[in-house]
């Protein structure tokens, strides 16, 4: 499987480390984006942090390439999930270790940038959304809508790639070129599908954080803000 890390950490002690984390900071922090070089500039992070947190990449790795040789050889053949629990597992110890390698002060800026990287979606957890001084009612309205607009944008995609490749389906390939033609012909209309009803998912988007935003006051706002930190621009993707 492919490194997931290759990032920089300090040789401070674990034990120390994890008796000053933030909850907060742990529970929101996405590790994920920690692969992004600016990100690793801007945390000043080290090459004995790279080390450590190669480690326990390695051991994801190594844990996740075990799951995916039993999936083949069991009858269902299928993957296994992220709702599965040693792969739930095997991912919170993963972050668990590479979290700990970071000071208090670094991983409180990782959960600034990892706030700015979800935007509004991010109060629809029960987490933030207390951290911000949501109330219950709030939280499930935000929650109803962010779920609708995912619902909405799933159909919307959903119908119109069906009818761009409606033809294709009742085609019959004989030779594995053809069949991988047809494959090929197929994710082509998808993604030009896509393209062509992206400011309709856009817009489905902007008129759910909108609301969302209406829906706070002036407080909240301000501890939302207060949360997201310095604005830091990462790479796309």
């Amino acid at each position: 499987m492919k490194r997931l890390f290759i990032l920089p950490a300090i040789l401070a002690s674990a034990w120390a480390t994890a008796q000053a984390m933030d909850p907060f900071d742990y529970a929101v922090s996405n590790i994920a984006i920690l692969q992004a070089k600016p990100l690793q500039k801007e945390l000043g992070l080290s090459e004995m942090q790279r080390a450590a947190m190669n480690k326990f990449a390695d051991q994801f790795n190594s844990s996740m390439g075990s799951l995916l040789d039993k999936a083949k050889k069991d009858k269902s053949g299928k993957p296994p999930s992220d709702a599965d629990p040693k792969v739930k597992a095997a991912y919170e110890s993963l972050k668990k270790g590479v979290l700990k390698q970071l000071t208090p002060s670094q991983l409180k800026r990782l959960r600034e940038v990892t706030l700015q990287q979800s935007g509004l979606p991010a109060l629809a957890d029960p987490v933030v959304a207390k951290r911000v001084g949501l109330t219950p009612a709030q939280l499930k309205t935000i929650q109803t809508t962010f779920e609708t607009a995912i619902r909405k944008a799933a159909e919307l995609q959903d119908k119109a790639i069906e009818a761009a490749v409606k033809d294709l389906k009742s085609k019959k390939p004989k030779t594995e070129k053809e069949a991988k033609d047809l494959m090929d012909e197929a994710n082509r209309r998808a993604e030009a599908v896509h393209k062509k009803i992206e400011p309709q998912i856009t817009k489905l988007r902007k008129d759910a954080e909108a609301k969302v935003t209406a829906s706070l006051t002036a407080q909240q706002k301000s501890a939302w803000e207060a949360l997201k930190g310095k604005k830091l621009t990462l790479p796309a993707g």
